[in-house]
């Protein structure tokens, strides 16, 4: 149950994150690529959710984030873990993003 109740807040944390990343009244449209070869950036998890905001999220110190990718699917990682053993508390940022998988994103088929 203290599982379950940890996992959910943690939810309502990143949707809250996700949330106030919105706030601005004004839309952005995004930059049309210039040609199909241009490169597109790449966004960094552990960027998005610093170490000191994941440590105010769950209310305890952590480890710095433990880096991890998985290029083939576009997959970046960024694990925060609790600097006590005994914590049941994590906080992972996953991103799956089309210009970090070989080629700049899947074929066109």
């Amino acid at each position: 149950m203290k599982r379950m109740a940890l996992a959910l807040s943690c939810l309502l944390a990143a949707t809250s994150l996700e949330l106030g990343a919105c706030s601005n009244d004004t839309p952005k449209e995004p930059k049309p690529l210039e040609s199909p070869t241009e490169i597109r950036s790449v966004i960094e998890p552990c960027d998005l959710v610093t170490q000191a905001e994941a440590e105010a999220i769950l209310g305890e110190p952590l480890k710095p984030g433990e880096r991890s990718e998985q290029q083939v699917v576009g997959l970046k990682l960024c694990m925060y873990n609790p600097q006590d053993e005994n914590s049941t508390g994590f906080l992972q940022v996953t991103l799956t993003q089309p210009s970090f998988m070989p080629g700049g994103g899947p074929a066109a088929i």
